[in-house]
Order: structure tokens, then sequence, then C-alpha cells
């Protein structure tokens, strides 16, 4: 696993990245303002995740699954009891979007991928990019429509951690093979780089680290105008 974050043209960075080889968990969450600050939540929410899936003892990926739905609900539940605690309610109300990626079994090609908002995962396989996880966004929605009227804001969000007293993430299933690179990322990468470009940059060659810090600078190149956080993960594989 490799990662690289940077704060971009905003003052303060407010997305969190999380990486946890010991349990092969991976996790990028940005934080957005409110009472305190977005960096509390992306923090808080990533924590929480990591300290409940390290508490969980899955034994089949349908366990690991509801694991991972558990994880998302306790996140969501400590910065939404913060924004109570503050009264910080609707635009004031801090919360976090998040983007993951965990292997329970470290002996297994299965990996378990969850977000909500609009962080993203990607599958990097044989120079082709993919985008796995599934954007929460009113433009999503306008896409799935058939982009009927004027196209909303891309970055209005329809689901986070944080504000609302529930919580729909998604959680899907990848099968990874040998040479796949899942990537995470803020929107602070997408919004600058488009995907073919984010391809170019994976398929270029190096370690997955050289190319982290590859793809932030093509995104400060581009603009630069929000944080932008990477984790690239890329696993040994068995012969199973």
């Amino acid at each position: 696993m490799a990662e690289a974050s940077d704060k971009g043209q905003r003052q303060t960075n407010e997305d969190y990245v999380l990486v946890a080889p010991d349990m092969d968990l991976a996790i990028v969450a940005d934080g957005m303002g409110g009472h305190e600050a977005g960096e509390v939540a992306s923090h808080l929410a990533s924590e929480v995740i990591r300290d409940t899936l390290a508490a969980s003892r899955p034994t089949d990926l349908r366990q690991a699954e509801a694991a991972i739905l558990a994880a998302m609900v306790a996140a969501n539940g400590a910065v939404h009891a913060k924004n109570q605690a503050n009264l910080a309610t609707g635009r004031m109300a801090m919360g976090t979007t998040v983007a993951g990626v965990w292997r329970p079994d470290r002996d297994a090609r299965h990996v378990l991928l969850f977000n909500i908002g609009d962080s993203r995962v990607y599958l990097f396989r044989d120079g082709r990019l993919s985008q796995v996880s599934r954007d929460h966004t009113l433009y999503q929605n306008w896409l799935d429509g058939g982009e009927r009227g004027p196209a909303p804001d891309s970055h209005y969000l329809t689901r986070c951690i944080g504000v609302a007293a529930e919580v729909e993430p998604m959680v899907g299933l990848c099968q990874v093979m040998q040479g796949d690179i899942l990537l995470l990322c803020s929107d602070g990468l997408n919004a600058h780089v488009d995907d073919p470009t984010i391809g170019m940059v994976l398929g270029g060659g190096g370690d997955i680290s050289t190319l982290c810090h590859s793809l932030v600078a093509h995104a400060l190149a581009g603009g630069g105008s929000d944080n932008i956080s990477i984790i690239a993960v890329q696993w040994g594989l068995s012969d199973q």
C-alpha cells in the first residue's frame, strides 16, 4: 500500500488517509466543514471503521460484509453524535465521504469495497481503468435518470457520513488478480484528472508510491482546487 495527500489550494487538508497493512485495510475520507471542521469528521469516521473491523471476526464474506455495514453505521453514529452535541444541523453539520477496501482473509483473492459520497475506488487491470465504486451525488442521479434537464452540480452529495441519523453505504465484492491496482481517492483527484489520464499514469510503470505522487502532481497541475488524497493498493497473491 502507498499513499499521497496534498491540501491543494485549500487552507487546510480535511481529507484523512488511513492505511492499515496489518489488516489489509485502506480508507480515504473527505471531510466537510461544520461546527468543528471536516478533518474531525474524516479522522473520526476512519478510526471508528478501523476499530470496528479490527474487533470483528468474520468467518466468511457474508459476515465480513455485515461487519463493514456495522462499521459504517458506527462511524455515522459517532460523527452524528458530535453534531448533535454541538447543536449542528443541516449545513452547519460536519460530515465526510468514505471510500475503502478491506481484505478480511489475507490468503484470499476476494476484496470488499465500500464507499459513501463521492470518494472513489478504481480498479486498474491489464492496462484498463474502471470505477468500481458508485458516486452518491445529484449528478450521478441525473446521469442514471437519462440526463433530463440541466445537469446539477457534480459536487452535491446525496449521502455522506455524519449529517443524518441513518446511513446507506455501498458495499461490493471484487476478485483481484496478480498485477491489479486498487486506487482510492478523494474527489480532488478526479475533479482535475480524467479517467484516461489516471489510467495512463498507472500504466506508466514504477512503484505504487511514485504513482500516487505522480497523480497528485497531475491534479495540482490541473488546478488543485481541493484537497487531494490517494491510496494505491497492490497485494501479492497466492497461486490458488
